[in-house]
């Protein structure tokens, strides 16, 4: 039976032994959710006497985190200076005062204060935080529990690695498709790129149950050997009406098809969806037999062959997607394992994993966690999906099942607005129907009592305003407690003052809020309190972030100032264009078109005039080239940004007179600084070119790891018209809102719908089946509720006036339909507005505005220096040190190595050793990082004979395109090559194969910090140390800062000391005579090997001195061995190049690269 309370003070919160362990309090819009947290915060402490460090308080973003922790201190300091008699008595805090005066006395003063000061003491160790902090929390504190590693890696994006594993499925499913059909891998390998990543995100959402791919049902279409000749026969036997044949023609084709059994070749499927349809049978068919021809068993089976060969695709696509995604799942694992990462959805899986699997031993997670945190406070509860839910409710039972602790769960249905995020308000409803104690708040403490009754009797008049036929989310009239009417919003001329003003329109409706915003601002028309409307205290909620682009312009040629961005990513907005133009004239003066092109944008504002006169007048042309010719010196001197940062101030008066001047400088120094960054590892012009447009084509893709640095940073919104996304515009509040677009917030069809299926109790995906448009529709009738409850989000963020503005006809209401047509359906405007004085229904299609007063025009401006350019740290690696020598870079594991190419004739593979001769065909990055993958992922001890899937494995994820004919060939050669590598004596007695496993680390990461490395000084140590040549050339004298980072192929312990190994596949030739030492020395001096040698010496040297500080014998540093895998163990010493720097030298070395220790991992 469940339990209601009057309010926050009749809960009962004894998390020992309460009768009622499971609280549900429903905040509605604006009733004081966050304060209602922080007193029951409070009753936990003074009351129960808990520390802050057994409550968790779980909301939805960082932000809200935060937001709460400071809430909850507030009211504890709050507490503590009340118990002291330092604060006087409020009315807005008199039912709090005497709840506090009476624990006072049940508890005693002293006590209270202890409990009060240990609580703010504590706080900040306090779990309030995000779910997904919380779990990184628990796998880092619960390391052995959770079954995870004692250090938690880097976390990282979740869209960054599944692109990573859709490139390796490409080039996987070019080897191994095959072509069984029913298997789904050809159908999946014919997809386009781009489609097939829409299907594998669509499969691979978090917490879903995925259908679709039934083969079964398609192929036994074509197991029924006798089913087309049943077609022929009942097509001629159809009672037709006069005249036409088209049922029996298409009956026909349906036969045929299914006679040929062709699922891979192009149908047109028009003949098909004919079949599907009620009224085409009844057009062809005699009336008067029509019921009993649809009766017919063979007509049920053409309807039924014809709605699954419809599908036929999509059914072979989902059935290859449900075969591979075991894989994609063990790559995924091994890829996070490997780079010691974490995904956020990761953190959650992994979580969910432990704290719901059955307890065998008294040391299960759940039951860890649950004796660390008692009580737990969930903000935002709607926006939780079924895996984040099941985590909680694991921690609060017991292995009976039985309720434990104390669980409450804060929220709103009608705000349950994420399911694009996964957010899933099924699983809110039945966590619900778990409590047994129940608290509603009903005051609202936000808007004015005008507004609270206008939005009671909108949704009063409604018949379904949340388009839920059960009525599980209903609008619940609250009361106001009228604070936002002791500063009321008023007209000084005659007018409507209605707090809820329904605007119906025609034409333009952006175009009609522009002008309902000037006449807003008119000089001295509306007040707010004593002072006149500003418009910092009017928002404008829009559905999509073009129409924020859209309305800005709009705004801004009525130079109004208002603030938004749009589309969040710098990359998006029109000043990456731009910016992009400029820096191609940039990258080249001479070039006239692209100066002129440069010239047009709206950085440099010239007008045609000012392009004919270029055209005639040299002098002045000339000018323009030697600008840019001075900034694309900057550019190659100083770098990308002090060029930018010219250019802006080159250009700022006539920017800050935009009334988006503002705006500009924000981007265009960001994009600068983003520039900058990537300049470091992409040195060359044309490198750094390529990577700002491919920005922009991507620019508003969904968000990478990245996301944080490119999200638009907001010039000051001081003053200015609030432009918002609806979803963007949850939890927060205005003076004035303005709706002018929910009549286009309408739903979209999804390709592979997601929608909750009541019978599976989880939220489905459906990839490809007969059934998906019945699924499709569950999913569209899912969408539809949720913009109407998008809609009530909108339309409570109000604290005076809310505007919408509706077109003359809205579509009908529906799953299609907007959230606000099936709001009004039933609902007499005229009547509402007589019944209710608050709401006012405006017609404005006939009304001209008021011609608005002509701002001042803007005083000129001038740009500030810009502030000092803070240090950009660098980050290089042999590669992009390479990179700045040669201009050339490449991220493979063999990116250091030969470019592609094949031997142009058969004689060169014939002029020397065979064995050399059997890879010559083979080279480049991608055979490198074949034979690198090899090395790296072998299993040691076992025989490469017995690996041969292994290397057919790395053939197929690396892209190496490879005959049919010769892929045997190629796969011996590499086992005979790597096997013999294992084998080969590498000097004084050191063989691979003989190493034990825990004598040797593959790939192993460091990094260390340079702190004014000077190349010239260092080019001169080594000179005077007899390793002349060792830096190349092409680093000139230039000084590095920053972090150096790399792998090292392999590090190992032997003969009491560690050494370090390089892999390199390079070809030098076909005779053995080109990899003796003299030609290896060569090549380490071409390719400047040995400068990668001296900086994976120095990068081990310092990690044995970190970790070996304490050790009585420590380990000695040893040779650096570059083994030549094409010759290795073909001779003695062949392919093998082995060196030991002089510890003096390496003394000296380290001592010029930085003092601080290595970061090895």
């Amino acid at each position: 039976m469940t339990r209601a309370a009057c309010d926050w003070r009749d809960l009962e919160l004894d998390p020992r032994a309460a009768a009622h362990r499971r609280i549900l309090i429903e905040a509605s819009a604006g009733t004081g959710k966050t304060w209602t947290i922080s007193v029951l915060y409070l009753r936990l402490i003074v009351e129960q006497g808990l520390r802050p460090e057994a409550i968790v308080v779980s909301t939805f973003t960082e932000a809200a985190a935060a937001e709460l922790r400071e809430r909850i201190r507030a009211r504890l300091q709050w507490a503590l200076r009340w118990s002291a008699g330092a604060v006087p008595a409020s009315p807005d805090e008199v039912v709090v005062q005497s709840w506090l005066d009476a624990a006072i006395e049940q508890v005693s003063v002293a006590e209270v204060q202890w409990r009060l000061q240990c609580a703010l003491a504590e706080l900040e160790r306090a779990p309030i935080a995000t779910l997904h902090a919380l779990c990184k929390r628990v796998l880092s504190e619960q390391a052995l529990a959770a079954g995870t590693s004692l250090r938690i890696g880097e976390l990282v994006s979740d869209e960054a690695l599944r692109d990573e594993l859709f490139d390796d499925l490409t080039r996987w499913l070019a080897h191994a498709a095959g072509d069984d059909e029913r298997s789904g891998l050809p159908a999946l390998a014919r997809m386009a790129p781009a489609a097939r990543a829409t299907l594998m995100r669509a499969a691979l959402q978090p917490g879903v149950t995925v259908l679709g791919g039934d083969v079964d049902e398609l192929f036994a279409l074509f197991d029924d050997a006798e089913a087309p000749m049943r077609l022929r026969d009942f097509a001629a036997t159809l009672p037709m009406q006069s005249r036409k044949t088209a049922l029996r023609k298409r009956l026909g084709e349906l036969a045929d098809w299914i006679a040929v059994r062709n699922l891979a070749g192009e149908v047109d499927d028009k003949p098909l969806r004919d079949l599907l349809s009620d009224t085409y049978w009844r057009d062809q068919i005699d009336p008067a037999r029509v019921d009993a021809v649809l009766a017919d068993p063979v007509a049920a089976f053409a309807r039924h062959a014809a709605s699954v060969l419809t599908e036929r695709d999509a059914i072979l696509c989902a059935q290859g997607a449900r075969r591979v995604l075991p894989m994609l799942a063990e790559w995924r694992s091994a890829r996070l394992a490997e780079r010691e990462q974490f995904t956020f959805d990761e953190l959650i899986a992994r979580v969910h994993a432990e704290t719901t699997a059955p307890r065998d031993h008294g040391d299960a997670l759940a039951d860890r966690l649950h004796a660390q945190w008692p009580v737990a406070l969930i903000d935002e509860f709607q926006d939780t999906d079924a895996r984040q839910w099941a985590i909680f409710d694991a921690l609060h039972r017991d292995r009976d099942g039985a309720a434990r602790g104390l669980l409450l769960l804060i929220g709103d249905p009608k705000q349950a607005v994420y399911g694009f995020r996964g957010g899933d308000i099924a699983t809110y409803l039945r966590a619900a129907a778990t409590t047994t104690q129940r608290l509603t708040l009903a005051v609202n403490q936000r808007a004015t009592h005008d507004l609270v009754a206008a939005t009671n009797a909108l949704y009063a008049a409604s018949t379904n305003p949340f388009a839920m036929d059960d009525g599980t989310i209903r609008y619940v009239p609250v009361q106001a407690a009228g604070r936002a009417d002791r500063k009321p919003l008023h007209r000084t001329d005659a007018g409507t003052t209605a707090a809820l003003q329904l605007h119906v329109r025609d034409g333009d409706a952006l175009e009609h809020c522009a002008d309902l915003i000037a006449a807003q601002l008119a000089p001295g028309r509306w007040k707010l309190g004593d002072r006149a409307l500003a418009p910092g205290d009017i928002a404008v909620l829009l559905p999509r972030r073009d129409d924020i682009v859209d309305l800005r312009e709009r705004l801004q040629r009525l130079r109004i100032p208002c603030v938004g961005a749009g589309r969040n990513d710098v990359f998006a907005s029109i000043w990456a264009t731009e910016l992009r133009v400029v820096l191609h004239a940039l990258a080249d003066p001479a070039d006239a078109g692209a100066l002129r092109a440069a010239l047009a944008t709206r950085l440099f504002a010239a007008t045609d005039a000012d392009l004919r006169r270029y055209a005639v007048d040299d002098a002045a042309w000339r000018a323009q080239v030697d600008r840019f010719a001075q900034w694309s010196e900057h550019w190659q001197r100083h770098g990308v940004l002090h060029a930018i940062d010219r250019i802006i101030a080159a250009n700022a008066p006539h920017l800050l007179a935009r009334v988006d001047g503002e705006r500009a400088l924000t981007d265009l120094r960001h994009l600068g600084e983003l520039a900058q960054a990537e300049a470091h590892v992409r040195p060359g012009r044309q490198q750094l070119l390529a990577w700002f447009a491919n920005q922009c084509a991507s620019a508003g893709d969904a968000q990478d790891a990245r996301g944080g640095e490119r999200e638009l940073r907001i010039e000051s919104d001081a003053g200015r018209v609030q432009l918002m996304t609806l979803h963007a515009s949850k939890g927060l509040e205005f003076p004035v809102v303005l709706l002018p677009l929910m009549d286009m917030h309408r739903g979209r069809r999804d390709e592979y719908p997601v929608w909750n299926d009541p019978a599976r109790g989880a939220r489905c995906v459906d990839l490809g089946s007969a059934r998906v448009a019945t699924h499709r529709a569950c999913a569209a009738r899912e969408s539809a509720r949720e913009r109407a409850r998008v809609l009530y989000v909108a339309l409570t963020r109000a604290q005076h006036a809310c505007h919408l503005l509706l077109p003359e006809d809205d579509a009908p209401a529906g799953a299609d339909g907007s959230a606000w047509a099936g709001l009004l359906q039933g609902i007499d405007l005229a009547q509402l507005g007589v019944r209710c004085p608050q709401v006012a229904v405006i017609d404005v299609r006939e009304r001209v505005m008021a011609p608005l007063p002509v701002a001042d025009p803007p005083s000129p401006r001038q740009a500030r220096s810009w502030p000092a350019r803070r240090r950009i740290d660098a980050a290089y690696s042999f590669s992009s040190l390479m990179a700045r020598a040669h201009a050339w870079r490449d991220d493979d594991a063999a990116r250091d190595e030969q470019a592609s190419g094949i031997s142009p004739t058969g004689d060169d593979r014939d002029a020397g050793e065979p064995r050399l001769g059997a890879l010559s065909d083979w080279r480049g990055t991608e055979f490198g990082n074949v034979v690198h993958a090899v090395f790296e992922h072998r299993a040691i001890g076992r025989p490469m004979r017995e690996q041969r899937a292994l290397v057919h494995e790395q053939l197929a994820r690396s892209g190496l395109r490879v005959d049919a004919s010769k892929q045997t060939a190629l796969v011996d050669a590499l086992i005979e090559r790597v096997q013999a590598t294992l084998d080969a004596d590498l000097g004084r007695g050191l063989r691979l194969g003989d190493l034990d496993e825990r004598a040797q680390r593959a790939e192993m990461d460091f990094q260390f910090r340079l702190d004014a490395l000077d190349i010239g000084r260092l080019r001169a140590l080594c000179e005077r140390s007899g390793e002349a040549g060792l830096i190349p050339d092409g680093l000139g004298e230039t000084e590095l800062r920053g972090f150096l980072s790399g792998k090292i192929d392999l590090v190992l312990v032997h003969d009491a000391a560690v050494h370090v190994l390089d892999y390199k596949s390079n070809h030098l030739g076909n005779a053995l005579a080109d990899y003796d030492n003299e030609a290896l020395q060569r090549a380490m001096g071409d390719h400047a090997y040995r400068w990668q040698a001296l900086l994976y010496a120095v990068a081990v040297r310092r990690y044995l001195a970190r970790r070996q500080r304490a050790d009585a014998q420590p380990l000695r540093l040893g040779d650096v061995i570059y083994l030549f895998v094409r010759a290795v163990g073909l001779a003695p010493g062949s392919g093998v190049w082995r060196h030991r720097f002089a510890p003096d030298f390496l003394n000296a070395v380290d001592a010029l690269f930085a003092t601080s220790a290595a970061e090895a991992g």
